[in-house]
């Protein structure tokens, strides 16, 4: 898959945010199962493979919510204005191409 290219690829920890954290483990139950889901939940728990877990805060959930309401049409959804946040303080890797699109202009 690309995400296993990703992680081949790599040499540096990769971030995963809470809103993302969350999102991955919902996909992955529905998609591989419950086991995957749960392999994932304990490797970013224990920053297994590379993988460093980024919690919430107040700041960012503020940060994120005031781009969200001041977009003008519901192009991006809440997660990716998240990521679109993260972006302009750290590298963003995303599979979303329209994401991408917005991600180019950070």
């Amino acid at each position: 898959t690309k995400a296993e290219e990703v992680f081949k690829n790599t040499t540096e920890s990769i971030g995963v945010p809470e809103y993302i954290a969350g999102e991955v483990v919902s996909v992955l139950q529905r998609i591989n199962g419950k086991k995957a889901a749960n392999e994932f939940i304990t490797n970013v728990r224990e920053e297994n493979g590379g993988l460093i877990f980024i919690p919430s805060s107040q700041e960012f959930f503020e940060d994120v919510s005031d781009e969200y309401v001041s977009l003008p049409t519901n192009t991006l959804s809440f997660i990716d204005v998240s990521l679109l946040i993260l972006a302009q303080k750290n590298p963003v890797f995303t599979f979303d191409k329209q994401l991408n699109k917005y991600l180019s202009k950070v």
